[in-house]
């Protein structure tokens, strides 16, 4: 009988345990499968597309000593990020989503919020990523937006080349009329000569680089439609399966393990006592076997014979 005692007081199976309680098990389980599909069912649906570019600074030799940010490559990533991140490019990219039928633009503002532009540490490559209600407009959004870059890097190329070449023929304007007056000796002449065919020949080569420069982009890879973003309904309702599965389990062992604390503290049954073969008082089970030897008998239904005993006022059997 110590052994059935001992055996209380041990931690319950943990098998066992989750098979006594199963149903319970499985009606958490599905209780938290219904909970990951509300979850799915409640978020927002959107839809992310991603867009790429790779820099690539169009100034040639337009303005050499200019205020660009020459040999910085990192810098000049940084400056075209927040270029991208402006209100004019905001303003056109959304102004292009205009002019594709069916499809409902975002504006600045909502691209803004949408929008967000990495950079590849260590390259000039740019991700622009948007996130819309659907895929087709999450894709125009962010192909605009490189649209919207482009031009405005292209309208600002074309502004210094036009400053440019303004500046020269203000320059050789000025020297022509110098050339004019009739009191320069033939010196002075052939010097302001040589001046005019210097500045006209960088005009030339000013303006054709204005043609040949690009728009800041080397490579362009366009957004298609946009994915899916979050877990599909499935995976969600797996992943509450799985979690009240644990938490089911859980449950159960500590429910077996209450239990079996609670039969620890009762202590074993009185029916489990053993009597000495001389006064028959009750003794402890563990002492029984001893007792046994002892008086070298055991008093068991058998030998009491078909008839009860009464022994200080009680009934045994």
């Amino acid at each position: 009988m110590a052994a059935v005692t001992q055996s209380a007081s041990e931690e319950p199976n943990v098998l066992r345990a989750i098979w006594k309680h199963r149903v319970l098990v499985g009606v958490i389980a599905a209780f938290f499968a219904l909970v990951g599909m509300a979850v799915y069912m409640s978020r927002p649906i959107t839809y992310a597309a991603h867009a790429g570019v790779l820099l690539q600074n169009p100034r040639s030799t337009i303005d050499s000593k200019g205020n660009g940010s020459k040999g910085d490559a990192t810098r000049y990533v940084a400056d075209q990020i927040a270029v991208m991140k402006s209100g004019g490019v905001l303003a056109r990219a959304s102004e292009r989503m205009r002019t594709f039928k069916g499809l409902t633009p975002l504006t600045p503002g909502e691209l803004q919020r949408a929008m967000t532009i990495t950079a590849d540490q260590g390259s000039s490559w740019v991700t622009v990523r948007v996130s819309a209600d659907d895929p087709v407009t999450a894709k125009f959004a962010a192909n605009s937006e490189i649209y919207a870059y482009r031009v405005a890097t292209k309208s600002h190329v074309t502004g210094q080349t036009r400053a440019a070449l303004r500046k020269l023929d203000h320059s050789i304007a000025a020297v022509a009329k110098q050339m004019a007056k009739p009191t320069r000796t033939a010196a002075q002449q052939a010097t302001a000569l040589a001046l005019i065919r210097q500045l006209h020949g960088r005009r030339n080569r000013i303006e054709v680089d204005g043609e040949l420069t690009g728009d800041g982009v080397a490579l362009f890879s366009a957004a298609g439609k946009g994915k899916l973003q979050g877990a599909p309904l499935l995976a969600s309702m797996l992943i509450g399966l799985v979690l009240g599965g644990l938490i089911g389990c859980g449950i159960s062992y500590l429910i077996e393990a209450v239990k079996m604390r609670r039969l620890g503290q009762h202590g074993p049954p009185a029916h489990t006592a053993s009597f000495d073969g001389v006064n028959r008082n009750p003794i402890p089970a563990e002492q029984a076997s001893a007792s046994t030897i002892q008086h070298g008998t055991r008093w068991t239904p058998a030998e009491q014979g078909p008839e009860p005993m009464v022994q200080h006022g009680r009934r045994w059997r």
